[in-house]
């Protein structure tokens, strides 16, 4: 079986992405280029071979302008930075934060 990275699901005329623990990769690029939405991993600072990082989301924010990132899987401090830099396209949910889409 081939390793899964995420889901794409389309309601009305939104597509709305859901990665799990992933590091960057060409999958999850191809995500962020066709969602309006993505839900994903951002657990570091530094992005790893095994979670991205706020380098890999910054990197995302500037290559697909037109996606909005709902981060997940965050250490303290790696939500805490995320939340001193105020990314555009960014949204840093607090726990049981509940977005409407």
């Amino acid at each position: 079986m081939k390793p899964v990275y995420g889901y794409i699901f389309k309601d009305n005329d939104k597509y709305i992405g859901f990665t799990g623990d992933s590091s960057l990769c060409d999958n999850v690029e191809y995500m962020a280029s066709r969602c309006n939405y993505l839900f994903c991993d951002c657990m570091f600072i530094k992005g790893t071979s095994k979670h991205m990082g706020i380098d890999n989301l910054e990197y995302l924010i500037s290559k697909y302008p037109n996606c909005t990132f709902i981060v997940s899987h965050l250490e303290d401090t790696t939500r805490e930075e995320l939340n001193k830099k105020k990314l555009s396209n960014v949204i840093v949910p607090d726990d049981y934060m509940v977005i409407e889409i």
